[in-house]
């Protein structure tokens, strides 16, 4: 019986390290090419139909075909690639910095971060005193939101700085940044005069002094979308 119960063990192991060696060779490879010319890749997926082959592998990363873990669960290695131990937000994401006239009351701070979502149209808003402060701002909301697929900006020096542009990398997120002089090519500077307006009317509605700029800033942000 001991004889039996080892040659199994010692079956499943040469088994799963031969899956692994498969995986990590064709994954440099097109899948799509590989599977169709040859039917013999079927055997090592139990003998599921190419086509949920190729929608499997389109639905999942490529990234982590390196990692080797154990056979239980508790034995799993986190990991490498930062990108694959961060949630996704799955959308692209414009920013933008704007300036006030007052300090806000709250915090001091005279300009303000925005991080609008193009497809869910969520809006964040974090104020902030200088310029290179959008490098804890963009850590902050991946952080609450998720890490994004693109970044839209304008071009400026704190949004392609070293360190933003290592955090992008480290992610895997795009970039763009809209030309020079050309304001209607930003996605953000069209969302921020619908915003604009409802927080001078809310401002107004309130007889608020200007101190509070940030803080109904912050309040339209959750409530309009």
């Amino acid at each position: 019986m001991r004889s039996i119960a080892l040659c199994f063990f010692i079956t499943r192991i040469v088994s799963k390290v031969r899956i692994r060696i498969l995986v990590s060779r064709v994954s440099h490879e097109s899948w799509h090419s590989v599977i169709t010319t040859s039917g013999a890749w079927c055997a090592h997926f139990l003998g599921v139909p190419v086509k949920k082959i190729k929608a499997t592998f389109q639905a999942t990363t490529q990234l982590a075909t390196n990692v080797m873990a154990g056979n239980k669960i508790l034995q799993t290695i986190k990991s490498p690639w930062p990108a694959n131990n961060v949630r996704r937000r799955n959308e692209p994401v414009a920013t933008d910095a704007i300036k006030a006239q007052v300090p806000a009351v709250d915090d001091g701070s005279t300009m303000a971060q925005l991080f609008i979502g193009h497809k869910s149209l969520v809006l964040d808003a974090r104020g902030v005193k200088t310029d290179a402060a959008f490098v804890n701002t963009l850590e902050d909301n991946i952080r609450l939101r998720g890490a994004i697929d693109k970044l839209i900006s304008d071009g400026a020096k704190s949004e392609l700085s070293d360190h933003a542009q290592d955090i992008l990398c480290a992610l895997c997120i795009d970039d763009w940044h809209s030309e020079t002089h050309y304001q209607h090519q930003k996605f953000s500077e069209h969302r921020w005069r619908h915003l604009e307006k409802n927080v001078e009317w809310l401002v107004n509605l309130c007889n608020c002094p200007p101190e509070v700029w940030l803080l109904a800033l912050q309040y339209v942000c959750g409530v309009v979308v």
